[in-house]
């Protein structure tokens, strides 16, 4: 529609396959979101596992998001939220086996869930970035390391990129896709008086809420730490 701001597509053809053997209701698309909800938790653990943390460390690192607020409400509604994390928390997983154990079949894997990830919502394109930095850091800019994980930036990058071209071709470009960017770009070109201090409370803001969602986790630790 001409309404979405994200990239959407990968979501829409999420309801459609778990459609395809039931057919289509509301409640069933709920469900299939619930159920990504319940696989980005298992990916999580496993995440965490992978990062060396112990199994009470992951479970309870799970549990902290099984119970956020956000996450346990849109895991019950259509909306890319949940699916968003879900594939990018297996992304992730993938990356960091492929960073630990030089896997190339973990890094075909997380390059593909990552485009999935990115296909729903753009920031998606953030995930290879961040494994191509840490690849490189890894093997001090070795440039092989350059070529791997330039690699994974120009794949998801271009697997958005073909889309967002199919959209303009087939004149299907949502009037709103990406104008949260060209907002932000206006604002930072605006006086620095006016959008500092918005940036400011927002920034405080956000650590406030992600204090509240770590309050387990922070009052877990706080006899060791």
């Amino acid at each position: 529609s001409h309404w979405p701001f994200m990239s959407l597509i990968a979501h829409i053809l999420w309801g459609y396959l778990v459609s395809l053997p039931f057919g289509f209701s509301y409640t069933l698309l709920r469900c299939s979101v619930a159920l990504l909800g319940l696989a980005g938790l298992w990916a999580l653990y496993a995440l965490l596992l992978e990062t060396g943390r112990d199994r009470r460390t992951a479970w309870l690192g799970t549990a902290v998001l099984a119970c956020n607020p956000f996450y346990f409400h849109l895991a019950c509604t259509f909306m890319t939220d949940v699916p968003f994390v879900a594939f990018s928390l297996w992304a992730c997983l993938l990356f960091a086996r492929a960073l630990r154990h030089e896997s190339r079949a973990a890094l075909a894997g997380g390059i593909l869930l990552a485009s999935v990830a990115t296909l729903i919502r753009q920031v998606g394109v953030t995930l290879p970035v961040a494994f191509a930095l840490a690849y490189l850091y890894k093997h001090r800019l070795h440039w092989r390391a350059l070529a791997r994980g330039g690699l994974a930036v120009a794949l998801v990058f271009g697997a958005l990129a073909a889309y967002e071209t199919w959209l303009k071709l087939s004149d299907k470009l949502p009037m709103y896709y990406r104008s949260s960017e060209g907002t932000l770009l206006a604002t930072l070109k605006g006086d620095l008086g006016v959008w500092l201090p918005t940036t400011l409370d927002t920034t405080a803001a956000c650590l406030v809420y992600l204090g509240l969602f770590l309050l387990p986790a922070l009052l877990a630790f706080w006899p060791r730490r």
